[in-house]
């Protein structure tokens, strides 16, 4: 094996040890965090699901008033309001189907 291909091959290993260090500690506190989490769920200090609130009541009415003003080209997303280009079949804020 050749001197670049050593090199090639050292540089390449410290590289991922290097990544996996970064990972570890991240990927640790997101099993710390499921286990928490399902202690909680086990001992009815928290539900299996908690809803979001902000889409907990549901989708909100758009006004008329408020799709008649978009400008051509714009349509209103029917759930939570916000303005999309009309070829897109899922809202840019929310992504709920359009």
């Amino acid at each position: 094996m050749s001197l670049y291909v050593r090199l090639y091959l050292l540089v390449i290993t410290v590289l991922l040890l290097a990544a996996l260090m970064i990972c570890i500690p991240v990927l640790v506190d997101i099993v710390r965090e499921g286990l928490d989490r399902r202690e909680e769920w086990q001992t009815g200090e928290r539900e299996m699901y908690t809803p979001d609130p902000e889409f907990e009541a549901g989708p909100p009415a758009v006004l008329d008033e408020e799709r008649a003003n978009l400008p051509p080209g714009k349509v209103a997303c029917p759930y939570c309001g916000a303005t999309n280009e009309s070829g897109f079949a899922f809202c840019g804020h929310c992504a709920s189907p359009i």
